[in-house]
């Protein structure tokens, strides 16, 4: 059986340790019972046709309202979107950067060790040009002769 609206207006709750702030609520159900108040008034003095189009009306009222915040969604949406695509953008050059920053200095390293090795190369070239020019003064050492390792462990 539906309520009356008097009956939702003077609607009386026990007060416990806690509870609700009774004005509030009271407020609350003189809105509600108002709002109830004019639904009634207007179900009983409308014509049927005259509800389905009140009820269309709301309808359509109510799809508008739902597009307008749907394209409010979608454009934050959207500007959220744009705004992580620049910071990755911005993220992904840093790391391009430090990227080109260390090869390049992985081939300054590389030159580097090049270089090295060539001077190195060149030494063992002059070495063995002049080992073989002490070959003819010192012989070659024979199997016999200890090595320099074994010769220092004996000292």
């Amino acid at each position: 059986m539906p309520f009356a609206p008097h009956e939702i207006e003077n609607k009386r709750f026990v007060v416990a340790l806690r509870g609700y702030q009774t004005d509030e609520v009271e407020a609350f159900l003189r809105a509600v019972a108002a709002d109830y108040r004019a639904v009634l008034e207007r179900a009983s003095a409308g014509t049927p046709d005259q509800l389905v189009a009140e009820i269309a009306q709301v309808m359509r009222v109510t799809r508008d309202e739902a597009e307008v915040e749907a394209a409010e969604i979608r454009a934050a949406a959207e500007r959220d979107a744009a705004e992580i695509r620049q910071a990755a953008r911005r993220e992904a050059d840093a790391c391009f950067a430090e990227i080109a920053r260390q090869a390049e200095e992985l081939g300054r390293v590389e030159r580097g060790l090049w270089a090295r090795m060539h001077a190195l190369e060149h030494a063992v070239v002059e070495a063995r040009e002049a080992m073989g020019h002490l070959g003819d003064i010192y012989p070659a050492r024979t199997a016999r002769e200890t090595s320099f390792e074994e010769t220092i462990a004996a000292r």
